[in-house]
């Protein structure tokens, strides 16, 4: 991947490849340090620790609320000023 993006939001119901395969492979062959944020209906324990040892960065049972995006998406830009040594994120 030439560029990588800021976020990737997946499911894991897809045709041919599931969700978990799919980070696996972002993760491990495509060597993908982008934020995952899983999206699923799937709401067992045994299910949300798939995701996360796939190398899901969150996991988010359907139906979510839009506050329970949002956030997901400020930790996941706190944890991007912090890796980039800024210490404070504007608030919006």
């Amino acid at each position: 991947m030439a560029t990588q993006p800021d976020l990737i939001v997946l499911d894991i119901m897809l045709p041919g490849m599931d969700g978990y395969q799919v980070c696996q492979k972002l993760r491990q062959d495509a060597g993908i340090n982008t934020p995952i944020i899983m999206l699923t209906a799937r709401d067992a324990l045994d299910d949300r620790l798939k995701g996360l040892h796939a190398g899901a960065d969150d996991y988010l049972i359907k139906p979510f609320t839009f506050e329970r995006f949002q956030s997901a998406l400020i930790q996941f830009e706190k944890q991007f000023h912090l890796m980039n040594g800024q210490k404070e994120i504007s608030q919006q």
